[in-house]
């Protein structure tokens, strides 16, 4: 073959691209001539520059891509641990903030009359005043510190009380209806627990005994503290269900019937 033939194929030559006999007959020209076995040399050396220039690039390619990954690896782990963070202060919230009723317990809820002073200050303001623990807070009481007040007399009074809980609370809801022409005074009570307290308080095992009342305007209404109170017809009952502000939406005959959903704690005249 010719020169300018050799030249040609050279390429192909050198990537291993031509058959074998192409190949021996090449091998034996540039054995034979200088000029072709020159540029064989220019073309394996520009192969071998040309290569020796991309390998540092296909390195910085790879660290790139390396520390891309990372950035993206490191990326998720920050906002997989701050999504966790943010359900875990969210659950101990709503752990804290949820509450849950609890079911009426004869033994540990119940209404019950206590006895209450009456007194009133000088501003002409009276209120009733719970005799608690058999102390009385009356004018000669020697301890008592408050504004100057007149001790008028004492009465009994109804008060929602519970005993042996812990970590309960207690709400309470009241409204004057009129019921086959006769106006009654209805009253709703619920005590209930956050689910922090489900998980690690048991009242039957918890040292932590805790008990409280609830009385005053939810079960007498407008005319709590009142020296002219008149006596009148009161119905409480315990309702299993939280939220008791949500009845002061309804009409007076829904909040009449909501009684048929709970259970009967006192019924007279108070």
């Amino acid at each position: 073959m010719s020169c300018n033939a050799i030249k040609d194929l050279l390429p192909g030559y050198i990537d291993g691209v031509v058959s074998a006999e192409t190949g021996e007959e090449i091998q034996a020209h540039l054995d034979d001539c200088a000029e072709c076995r020159a540029v064989y040399w220019q073309m394996t050396a520009e192969i071998a520059n040309t290569a020796g220039v991309q390998k540092p690039e296909n390195t910085d390619f790879l660290k790139n891509l390396r520390g891309l990954i990372k950035r993206k690896v490191t990326r998720a782990v920050v906002v997989t641990c701050g999504v966790v963070a943010v359900c875990v202060v969210g659950l101990v919230i709503f752990a804290h903030v949820y509450r849950i009723p609890i079911p009426y317990d004869l033994h540990r809820m119940l209404v019950e009359e206590v006895r209450a002073e009456i007194f009133v200050e000088e501003d002409g303001k009276s209120y009733w005043s719970p005799i608690t623990h058999g102390l009385t807070h009356d004018s000669e009481n020697v301890g008592y510190e408050g504004p100057p007040r007149q001790y008028i007399g004492e009465r009994e009074i109804l008060a929602m009380s519970y005993h042996s809980f812990a970590q309960a609370y207690l709400q309470g809801i009241g409204r004057n209806i009129n019921r086959d022409g006769e106006e009654i005074r209805l009253v709703f009570f619920n005590m209930s627990k956050s689910p922090w307290t489900s998980l690690f308080v048991d009242y039957d095992l918890s040292e932590i005994r805790t008990s409280g009342s609830m009385t005053g305007s939810v079960i007498y209404g407008d005319s709590v503290d009142r020296l002219d109170y008149e006596p009148q017809t009161i119905e409480i009952y315990y309702l299993q269900e939280t939220n008791l502000h949500r009845l002061e939406r309804l009409s007076d005959d829904a909040f009449n019937a909501k009684r048929l959903e709970g259970r009967l704690m006192w019924q007279g005249v108070s």
